[in-house]
């Protein structure tokens, strides 16, 4: 079995979780910068894992990165829970 194959989207679940934590640090003003932080997360992320850098790692880092934002996006806009977290 090559646990290669899963780095995406376990980069992606690592990068939602750090951001999760990171998010109430942040002012309300910068948080534009949120999914910027979350791509280079990513890359810097899958060039560790992988010891190695090339397009197609940057490319896997960014996706994973910019992934964990989308999942972000998908919970607040269909649940609503930050509507009731942030009052």
């Amino acid at each position: 079995m090559d646990f290669k194959e899963y780095i995406v989207p376990a980069i992606s679940a690592g990068v939602y979780l750090i951001t999760l934590m990171v998010k109430p640090l942040v002012k309300s003003d910068h948080r534009k910068f949120i999914p910027l932080g979350c791509g280079l997360m990513g890359v810097a992320l899958n060039t560790w894992a992988s010891m190695d850098f090339s397009f197609a790692i940057f490319l896997g880092g960014l996706a994973s990165g910019l992934g964990a934002t989308g999942i972000d996006q998908l919970i607040k806009q269909t649940t609503g829970y930050y509507d009731e977290v942030e009052g």
